[in-house]
């Protein structure tokens, strides 16, 4: 995950990764715009697990598994 942005072949796995975890969740949704919402879902994870365990943005890292999940779950719940 550290090395996705500079080195080509880890930018390929992780994009690979990502893709498979979209079209899984975007299988198991319904509605319009599945893929769309489910990468929009896959992208904000990966932002908020960049700042928190890379970044160490100090809200998200103080926080223990339980909130976090239960933030995340709040906010996303309109894209599922």
């Amino acid at each position: 995950m550290r090395s996705m942005l500079t080195s080509p072949e880890a930018a390929i796995a992780m994009r690979d990764y990502l893709q498979e975890r979209t079209s899984n969740l975007a299988r198991a949704m319904s509605g319009d715009d599945t893929e769309l919402r489910a990468a929009v879902m896959v992208s904000s994870i990966l932002g908020i697990t960049i700042a928190r365990h890379f970044l160490d943005l100090a809200p998200l890292s103080d926080l223990d598994d339980a909130r976090i999940t239960a933030l995340t779950d709040a906010w996303l719940a309109p894209l599922a």
